[in-house]
């Protein structure tokens, strides 16, 4: 099913969107979704949100991204794995997230925070290409936790019942290939044409929504929270904690 937002951006489109040519859309960025369809459909838009990780997410997914930045990308997430299978490499501190075995296991745990410090200490041309392995780096982390999205809101798995592993060769493949099939996601986004149009998202609170744009807007789109049904900060908990 297509998300409602985007069927709205290309109704707007194709009715012209306004008269001056130019319309420019003021949305709430959650992860930058509703924002990217319409710079890809040449539309202005601007977006905001409370949460300074959503605002730096959406900026880096309407970033354009040029051959050799793609190219280091590449060479970067080999050098970062080879560093983090190292069970001796140095570890980033543990997060402080409330019962985090419940979120990984130990070996699993040790993996990611190896993996978080080779991604941090390790010399970029690009800030954007630092910025994609983060991105990596967080599907990684919640690919090889215990939690579970078989509900309007985030739990966790059984674990009792499952094993990931009944060999160590077993298990560092898994992670191995965990992130490698992250990296490759995050890279096919990266390549994308990002569009005709310009986008960005602020840091902003939908109380003071003059202060968050600076012209007139065609169209407002807006996503109301859903209470008691979906714990919206219980979703970002993770990614706030590591990064």
């Amino acid at each position: 099913m297509r998300p409602a937002r985007e069927i709205l951006l290309e109704a707007y489109t194709a009715h012209g969107g306004n008269s001056r040519g130019v319309p420019q859309d003021v949305e709430e960025a959650g992860t930058g979704t509703t924002p990217l369809c319409a710079v890809e459909r040449g539309h202005r838009a601007v977006s905001f949100d409370i949460n300074p990780f959503l605002v730096w997410l959406g900026n880096l997914k309407l970033r354009g991204f040029v051959d050799s930045e793609l190219t280091e990308l590449e060479h970067a997430a080999s050098v970062i794995l080879a560093r983090s299978m190292n069970d001796d490499a140095e570890q980033a501190p543990l997060p402080a997230l409330s019962n985090i075995r419940r979120w990984w296991n130990t070996g699993d745990l040790a993996f990611i925070r190896r993996l978080l410090t080779a991604i941090r200490s390790h010399s970029f041309d690009s800030d954007g290409v630092r910025d994609l392995l983060l991105v990596s780096f967080c599907r990684t982390m919640m690919g090889l936790s215990n939690a579970a999205f078989n509900h309007q809101s985030m739990s966790f798995k059984n674990t009792s019942m499952t094993q990931k592993g009944l060999f160590d060769d077993d298990v560092q493949e898994r992670r191995r290939l965990q992130f490698r099939r992250d990296v490759a996601v995050v890279e096919a986004g990266a390549r994308r044409d990002p569009g005709s149009g310009r986008g960005r998202v602020v840091l902003a609170d939908s109380r003071n929504l003059p202060a968050a744009f600076d012209d007139d807007a065609d169209l407002l789109i807006t996503s109301p929270p859903y209470p008691n049904r979906m714990s919206y900060i219980r979703e970002l908990r993770p990614y706030m904690y590591w990064l």
